[in-house]
């Protein structure tokens, strides 16, 4: 028994250090997964993309985040954590980005490029801002890279971040019947994949709320591929495996060539997804690039019914959605997708109101704006109506002098967009510079043009001189329209043309409304994006009045700290604010002279009965004036359109 008993001691002894030792191992394995980082790839990065790009067009500009208003942020989510990988417990983040109220929205699931190897969220955030400020939820999703982990992981983890959405929707105010997914060129690829494998099994994986669906109602594909099989894909990876060379982006992800990996190939194709589930579909691309499959997909798609629609950018340059001057149009193309798909309009036209209607579907009259203004009769004496379905039209438009009496009308006022990208540096024909004047997407030159519930928009960015809107007939009016831009936003033109503004709203940063022209703004909206100047007038010597603005509010951004109310482009520059409200970003002085004292003693500045942080008077600039009641009665609408009386705008 003692022996027995001896044995036993012996044999516990023996386990305990075996177990002890096999602990220790494992703590050391485990320790060293949690301790070995993830494999990150940064070949590719904006920054250098940007200056290679910038040796051939200088003035190009990388688009920054930038939160617009009232726009709530959460950030650094964790929407799954997949263990035991070969790094520990991995845990994959988002971002989402909403407007800061208490509706709810439809989501938008943001998928970044890099070639399945490189880039992260951080990405997509510009645009991600930016589409969020038009009534949607955006979510910039992280992702396991080729270097951490082969095809499929990627398509489970955007497929988990689905579910995910799905499953918070009420916490973060998502419209769960209307999610889309958008992605840029291998973020293209994954979003087209997952949006035509909704719910499909062997693409599910395994990484939490498994009760969720996967299908999404939209897809949005930036410069990217919606099948690989394709002659160039194949021999370009089958001729680096050949000549023991490092096999291209895609090959890589997939684990391997063609020829190695067929199946894989074939799985990983959007295009053989296709089925009558599957959702409408955006390309948004470049010039030179293959966009292999999508021909053939759009002609799937047609068979069963299912819109699709197709945007070239005129550039070769990827990525050209995170730079200026493509940036702004990217935008717009991908929120006036989400809005056909998701917020459909039911304006009824009323029967005779109208006499041409512009609709992109081909349901109206002409296709684009310019076709309906050549329609107008040269020197027609009537007023000719136009009505503008929702829509962006990339049109650089000439009203030419002979089309008179002209009116167009918007469906709305934020979905109806006239947009054009030329700016000043921008090389005509003949390699000169554009200049200001040929920078404008719009022109009017016919007398007597009336514009209702439309945005003027160039979407150039904050890169040079670029306008929106360039007037020069007389007797124009706006009414309840938004003119977007930089710098030099609103050219007011025009000796002795006459302007009308009603409830419109004008941004820029520098001498964003500028001219010779006179101009009357009624309970408008300026909104300044940068510290600089709102109005750089030009207005002749002869000419009694330039630039008033009457009863309107300005804004700024948040990051501006000190703005002027205008310095002027041409010695007698005239401009006017009078009960309007200033903020406190006004700089005590309010005017500039330019850099000239001698402005100083031609130039006609004045205020009346302004509100506001920044309408005190006190450190004002002394050549500027400060008129009392009876010099401000000169300054009445009927006095300074002389025989126009412009239609009220509560009376349209």
């Amino acid at each position: 028994m003692k022996n027995l008993s001896n044995f036993k001691c012996y044999t516990f002894a023996c386990c305990l250090v075996a177990a002890m030792a096999v602990s220790s191992i494992a703590s050391v394995q485990a320790q060293k997964r949690k301790t070995t980082s993830i494999p990150r790839d940064s070949s590719f990065t904006l920054y250098q993309t940007f200056i290679k790009e910038q040796k051939r067009l200088p003035e190009i500009k990388m688009a920054q985040p930038e939160l617009p208003a009232n726009i709530s942020v959460h950030e650094s989510l964790v929407y799954s954590v997949i263990k035991n990988t070969a790094y520990g417990k991995r845990e994959l983040h988002l971002n989402i980005y909403r407007p800061a109220d208490q509706q709810i929205y439809p989501a938008l699931l943001m998928i970044h490029g890099g070639g399945w190897h490189s880039g992260d969220l951080t990405l997509q955030i510009p645009l991600a801002q930016q589409i969020a400020s038009r009534g949607y939820v955006t979510v910039t999703v992280e992702y396991r890279l080729s270097p951490e982990a082969l095809y499929p992981a990627a398509v489970h983890d955007i497929k988990a971040a689905i579910r995910w959405l799905r499953a918070n929707a009420v916490q973060y105010g998502v419209d769960v019947q209307h999610i889309a997914l958008s992605g840029c060129s291998a973020g293209g690829q994954l979003a087209n994949l997952v949006g035509m494998t909704g719910d499909v099994a062997q693409f599910e994986g395994e990484n939490g709320n498994p009760q969720q669906s996967t299908a999404v109602q939209a897809v949005i594909d930036v410069d990217g591929s919606a099948d690989f099989l394709v002659a160039p894909r194949i021999e370009k990876a089958r001729a680096a495996r050949a000549e023991n060379k490092t096999l291209p982006s895609n090959a890589l992800w997939l684990g391997g060539t063609f020829d190695e990996k067929p199946e894989i190939w074939k799985e990983a194709s959007a295009v053989r997804w296709v089925t009558s589930k599957a959702p409408p579909i955006c390309y948004i691309n470049s010039y030179g690039r293959l966009h292999e499959g999508m021909d053939r997909q759009i002609e799937m798609l047609d068979s069963l019914k299912i819109y699709s629609e197709v945007h070239l950018m005129e550039t070769t340059t990827h990525p050209f959605w995170l730079l200026h001057p493509w940036f702004g149009a990217t935008v717009n193309y991908m929120t006036n997708f989400l809005d056909k798909t998701f917020k459909p309009t039911t304006t009824t036209i009323p029967e005779g109101k109208y006499h041409f209607v512009v609709a992109q579907d081909g349901s109206g009259d002409f296709t684009s704006v310019q076709a309906a203004i050549d329609a107008v009769p040269d020197f027609r004496q009537s007023e000719t109506r136009i009505f503008i379905r929702n829509g962006v039209y990339r049109e650089k438009i000439v009203l030419a002098g002979s089309k008179k009496f002209v009116t167009l009308t918007g469906e709305n006022r934020e979905r109806t967009i006239i947009m054009y990208d030329d700016y000043s540096l921008k090389k005509n024909v003949f390699g000169e510079n554009k200049g200001t004047s040929g920078s404008a997407g719009f022109y009017v030159y016919g007398s007597d043009f009336t514009a209702v519930n439309i945005t003027f928009e160039n979407t150039a960015g904050p890169i040079c001189q670029a306008v929106a809107m360039y007037v020069l007939g007389d007797r124009a009016a706006f009414y309840n329209c938004r003119f977007l831009g930089y710098q030099d936003t609103l050219y007011a033109n025009g000796e002795g043309g006459r302007q009308y503004y009603w409830h419109c709203y004008i941004e820029g940063t520098t001498d964003f409304i500028f001219g010779n022209g006179t101009a009357w703004f009624e309970e408008c909206t300026i909104y300044c994006k940068i510290n600089s100047y709102i109005t750089a007038a030009s207005t002749l010597q002869n000419t009694k009045f330039g630039y008033i603005f009457n009863r309107c509010t300005i804004t700024a951004s948040p990051k501006v700290s000190e703005m002027y109310l205008g310095r002027p482009w041409r010695p007698f520059a005239m401009t006017v604010f009078m009960n309007t409200e200033l903020p406190a970003v006004i700089c005590p002085a309010a005017w500039h002279n330019w850099s000239n004292t001698a402005n100083e003693q031609t130039a006609r500045y004045m205020e009346y009965n302004n509100s506001g942080a920044g309408a005190k008077i006190d450190k004002r600039a002394a050549w500027a004036k400060i008129l009392n009641a009876d010099q401000a009665s000169e300054y009445t609408l009927e006095k300074v359109m002389r025989d126009w009386s412009p239609k009220k705008g509560e009376n349209l």
